[in-house]
């Protein structure tokens, strides 16, 4: 199997919707059954699209915005919202190079702000494109498959207000991640991304936006040593660098 990256549908009658998710990266291969599989894949059935690994049961799509609609109730404390915003400016475009599972992205949504999220992993950007069907997001977020770096590169981009940049933590020596973020771990080893395109993504964003935000573990190091940020919003475990073009 050279395509590794699958969704399986065991159900007639979600065989359309099957489809329909992978004709959207046309990256996504459909199995009948996961007899054969020992890498994550998407399963999709009458309760909906899951995530599935080896090490997990199936985490169901739904499920996973249900938890972050809750958090909507207090955006005003939330530390991203607090590193995002832009004082006096309620109309801002936010570009996220680095969707994941949108659970960012998303809060950045209810709290008003358009956003533009671009992912690279044809299983991630399933889930989103699932979420999006079925009206589990914001209606004020647009999602590109892409790789970040070629998409900025290749087209010609509007100045925006805020990039959103989230490298993923290196979890491997937290055993109490949360699950989502080890699934997503498990997805990303599929297409590992690499650290060498750090440096060109950030330099590519500072081009393109007043604002760029980005998100570290408290334990990590400036994202890119070189470049100090203007200053960070700081939490228990994580804080945000934020970097300032005059």
């Amino acid at each position: 199997m050279n395509n590794p990256y699958y969704l399986v549908c065991e159900d007639l009658e979600c065989v359309a919707l099957a489809h329909r998710l992978i004709q959207f990266t046309g990256s996504v291969r459909l199995l009948n059954n996961h007899n054969t599989l020992s890498i994550p894949y998407l399963y999709l059935d009458k309760q909906g699209l899951a995530i599935c690994s080896q090490r997990f049961k199936p985490l169901y799509v739904h499920k996973i915005y249900e938890k972050m609609a809750i958090r909507s109730n207090r955006l005003g404390t939330e530390l991203l919202i607090q590193a995002i915003k832009i004082k006096n400016q309620f109309k801002v475009t936010v570009l996220d190079l680095t969707a994941g599972l949108a659970r960012d992205a998303m809060l950045i949504a209810l709290y008003g702000y358009d956003i533009v999220m671009i992912e690279e992993n044809p299983l991630l950007a399933t889930v989103i494109y699932y979420a999006i069907l079925n009206n589990f997001l914001p209606v004020n977020m647009k999602l590109i498959y892409a790789n970040s770096i070629d998409y900025m590169r290749n087209n010609s981009l509007n100045y925006v207000e805020v990039i959103y940049l989230d490298p993923m933590f290196n979890y491997s020596r937290y055993s109490k991640a949360k699950k989502e973020m080890q699934l997503i771990q498990d997805l990303l080893q599929i297409l590992p991304s690499n650290n060498n395109d750090d440096r060109e993504m950030f330099l590519l964003a500072r081009a393109l936006a007043k604002k760029i935000v980005v998100k570290r573990n408290n334990k990590q190091a400036i994202f890119i040593p070189d470049v100090k940020p203007a200053y960070s919003k700081i939490g228990s475990n994580i804080r945000y660098d934020i970097y300032i073009n005059s």
